[in-house]
């Protein structure tokens, strides 16, 4: 399995953190826990299908292309399968500033993206 992290562009270091990766070497069945943490992001899944736990929901279903706002609360990702993702971390307040969505409609959420994009 591999986790990495990429460089931002100097220009777009005021909206973005970090590009990610993440990738398992063939099937998985792993629960991973989360601490909260004020990032938000853009991630699209090409990978199995994996879901969520936290303070909001039990064993949801992730979008396969989704943003997500900060967690103020623990939360757990549930795969079964393989893991295929790539992402861009926001910093926090990036989406208010980029599609004008408040920061607490976001909290502890994954919205498919189709709700957002034109």
């Amino acid at each position: 399995m591999s986790y990495r992290k990429y460089p931002v562009q100097k220009e777009l270091e005021t909206f973005i953190e970090c590009y990610f990766s993440w990738e398992s070497d063939g099937p998985i069945k792993l629960d991973i826990e989360s601490p909260p943490n004020a990032c938000e992001a853009i991630v699209y899944n090409y990978g199995s299908p994996y879901r969520i736990s936290n303070q909001k929901y039990d064993d949801l279903e992730v979008p396969s292309c989704f943003i997500n706002g900060q967690s103020i609360q623990n939360y757990t990702l549930h795969f079964d399968g393989n893991i295929g993702i790539i992402g861009v971390a926001l910093r926090p307040g990036a989406l208010y500033k980029l599609f004008e969505i408040p920061m607490f409609s976001l909290t502890d959420e994954r919205l498919d993206f189709k709700e957002v994009s034109p």
